[in-house]
């Protein structure tokens, strides 16, 4: 009798696209970190052509940003067929309903930007604004709450005191008091404009970004010196002003720590992946 060892079982990571069809960096963004942390396939679904992942088969689920108002999923149109959020909607709470249940063998999830406004509005945690001063694109400094000391036992625990992201938005979430304790939901930072701009749940399996933490210093640095990008530089000059681009130039470097947050927790979610598949 010849004895062969199985393989290792493939590790599968779904990748919710909010783009819809739109060329970005953060898809791309994602997928390569998901690929550099061990994890052996991305399975990427469209979900505005209502392509999404059937929950049972995955343990992570990465979200993206991506354009336009996230207040309109097609839930006005006249055409049910249209609204796609609702099934984005269903997505979410498969996975909380799993946590709630299997609470040993938690599913994780990441939201960015646009995804993660419509987690915040899906489960009330913030209402959802268009920004009174136009879009905001550059690095910006975020700050802790209050609470952000009850998200030490998340991947938030390490944080500096402020957070240097990458930005590109036309829209903010206003939190509703989520900090009373009784919320599954930990508010972790906030913009200098009182916008809610991230999250983690208690349990440390969701977290939520209004930012861009895939985006590095590598990537983003280019885009404010290089003469070939002189477009976004006089688009942040016209939107915050010279002394604002030389800020940005500045603290490029301190992207470093928002993605090396986000990696630590895809990486995690291998690992705990692993973990499950062993045990």
């Amino acid at each position: 009798m010849i004895l062969t060892k199985n393989p290792e079982p493939v590790m599968r990571v779904a990748l919710l696209d909010f783009n819809g069809g739109r060329v970005n960096r953060g898809t791309g963004a994602l997928q390569k970190l998901a690929l550099d942390v061990g994890f052996d396939i991305v399975d990427t679904f469209d979900v505005r052509k209502k392509q999404l992942p059937r929950v049972s088969d995955y343990k992570v689920f990465l979200c993206t940003g991506g354009p336009n108002d996230p207040r309109e999923w097609g839930q006005n149109n006249d055409n049910p067929d249209d609204n796609w959020g609702q099934g984005v909607f269903n997505v979410f709470d498969d996975i909380l309903d799993h946590n709630t249940q299997h609470p040993n063998e938690p599913k994780r999830l990441v939201t960015i930007c646009h995804s993660f406004q419509m987690f915040c509005h899906h489960k009330e945690l913030g209402e959802l604004h268009a920004r009174e001063n136009g879009t905001l694109i550059g690095i910006h400094p975020h700050y802790p709450t209050p609470d952000a000391s009850e998200a030490k036992t998340t991947v938030f625990g390490n944080a500096p005191k402020v957070l240097y992201t990458f930005e590109s938005r036309d829209y903010r979430v206003t939190p509703i008091d989520c900090a009373d304790g009784k919320s599954d939901y930990i508010p972790v930072t906030m913009d200098a404009h009182g916008s809610l701009t991230s999250i983690a749940s208690r349990d440390g399996n969701i977290i939520g970004m209004q930012f861009h933490p895939e985006a590095t210093a590598e990537q983003v640095g280019p885009m404010l010196h290089l003469e070939s990008n002189i477009a976004t530089q006089e688009a942040i000059i016209k939107a915050h002003g010279k002394d604002a681009l030389d800020r940005m130039r500045e603290n490029v470097s301190g992207l470093t720590t928002t993605h090396d947050i986000l990696r630590d927790f895809v990486a995690g979610s291998l690992c705990l992946q692993k973990l499950q598949l062993a045990a």
